[in-house]
Parts: C-alpha cells; sequence; structure tokens
C-alpha cells in the first residue's frame, strides 16, 4: 500500500449525506478496497458516528452506542 486516509464530518447530517470518507493509494485493487473496509472499521470504533438519532418531533436515541 502507498498510501491511506479517512476523514469524518461533524455536526447534524441529513439522511443520505456522506458521513466518512476514505482514500487509500496502492497498487492492487482488492487491497484497495481492504483498506478503505479497515479505515471505516478503524473510525467506527473510535468515534461516535451513525450512533445518535434525531427524529423530527425533537426526540433522540442513542443507538448501540459504546462511546
Amino acid at each position: 500500500m502507498t498510501s491511506r486516509a479517512g476523514s469524518v464530518r461533524t455536526g447534524p447530517l441529513a439522511i443520505g449525506d456522506a458521513a466518512i470518507i476514505t482514500s487509500v493509494a496502492t497498487a492492487l485493487r482488492q487491497a484497495a478496497f481492504e483498506t478503505c473496509a479497515r479505515v471505516v472499521e478503524v473510525i467506527e470504533a473510535r468515534e461516535p458516528i451513525w450512533k445518535h438519532r434525531h427524529f423530527a418531533d425533537g426526540a433522540s436515541e442513542s443507538v448501540n452506542c459504546a462511546h
């Protein structure tokens, strides 16, 4: 692998908004896909993303949040 990077958006996001971006540079396509998956797994383990939902009626809930 040549390089990898990942970034997470913060703050409120609408349904369908991109929350994570990953970038990998490698000579082999399969290695790039596997590395992107690992980057997302690491980010999800460290950051409380996709864990708190807000509803139109003002209610909110934490979902499977270990943070």
